[in-house]
């Protein structure tokens, strides 16, 4: 299995996969799903069975998670979104999503590697993942405008 770029012959399928997992993402447009991809430091997928989007600090994005941690650290690796379909669960697909940026991000000289995880709606399966990772929780957990309540995740590089 290896992590392949987003192209136009994928993007249906991952934009419906972001959609599917709209709580824990966020639902987006056909347009806001590719903006967030050309805006990426980091975007993959895995046979359009699971995907991720990361920024870095330089990205030219603005959002209500990005902007906190960016108010925080002065140079990080976010990751926006990743998003595995149910069938594909348990196969590896995530942790070589996060490998793979791992990879790139350490070539690339970042420290570390922040995401935010639902507490409210939980997501528990995606903390103890995060954590099977080696992320560990920063900050007190946050209430966003949208009324969910997230915690911050930190992963050293």
């Amino acid at each position: 299995m290896s992590v392949q770029p987003i192209t136009e012959a994928v993007m249906d399928a991952l934009h419906a996969l972001n959609n599917t997992h709209a709580e824990a993402l966020s639902l987006t447009t056909p347009a806001g799903f590719r903006a967030r991809i050309d805006a990426a430091y980091f975007s993959g997928h895995i046979q359009g069975r699971g995907f991720m989007i990361a920024y870095d600090h330089r990205a030219k994005i603005t959002g209500e998670n990005y902007d906190y941690l960016a108010s925080a650290f002065d140079s990080f690796v976010y990751v926006d979104r990743i998003a595995v379909d149910a069938r594909a669960q348990g196969m590896g697909y995530g942790r070589e999503l996060y490998e793979a940026l791992f990879r790139r991000a350490r070539q690339d000289g970042h420290k570390r590697c922040l995401c935010e995880i639902n507490v409210d709606p939980p997501n528990p399966s995606s903390v103890a993942f995060h954590k099977s990772l080696g992320f560990h929780p920063i900050f007190k957990s946050r209430e966003l405008s949208n009324g969910k309540t997230v915690q911050y995740f930190e992963m050293p590089l």
